[in-house]
């Protein structure tokens, strides 16, 4: 089976449950990495 009727399938599937089940999706971007303090003098004793 291709990706394509796969994916027709599931999307058939889906249809049948009368909304009882839903399909999300959510993407991500990172648009600023935090900065870290790494000074040795603030660093916990040992």
């Amino acid at each position: 089976m291709t990706k394509h009727l796969l994916n027709e399938e599931i999307g058939k599937r889906i249809l049948e449950t009368n909304g009882k089940v839903t399909l999300a999706s959510s993407t991500f971007e990172i648009v600023r990495i935090p900065t870290l303090d790494v000074n040795r003098e603030n660093a916990p004793k040992k």
